[in-house]
């Protein structure tokens, strides 16, 4: 009778032992989850602040661009004008040529521009 106690008690304690470690993995696991978690919000969080930064950047470069193209435009559209007047006043069927010339390839340039 004393030693089925004595193994009654020694099961028990077994189990209660057994509870707790289970317990214990419980919780690592948890605190391993929450750890995972703020990393993974830690990450997104700088890839957006990434992506934000990029963007900024994009837009930046777009603009600038736009404002060359704008300058060369401007430039192009003041050399037809000056090919325009240069055509006018002249007199003479190979200088009009030649001005006619001058002027459709200012054009084309603006064009391309």
């Amino acid at each position: 009778r004393v030693a089925q106690q004595f193994e009654q008690h020694q099961q028990r304690q077994h189990e209660v032992e057994v509870g707790q470690r289970e317990t214990h993995i419980e919780q690592g696991a948890d605190q391993m989850c929450v750890a995972c978690a703020q990393q993974l919000e830690q990450q997104q969080q700088q890839h957006k602040v990434e992506m934000e930064r990029r963007d900024r950047v994009h837009v930046a470069n777009v603009k600038e661009r736009e404002g060359q193209h704008m300058l060369e435009r401007e430039e192009l559209e003041a050399q037809l004008k000056v090919a325009r007047a240069e055509a006018e006043p002249a007199v003479g069927r190979d200088s009009q040529s030649e001005l006619q010339f001058r002027l459709e390839r200012a054009m084309e340039d603006a064009e391309k521009a």
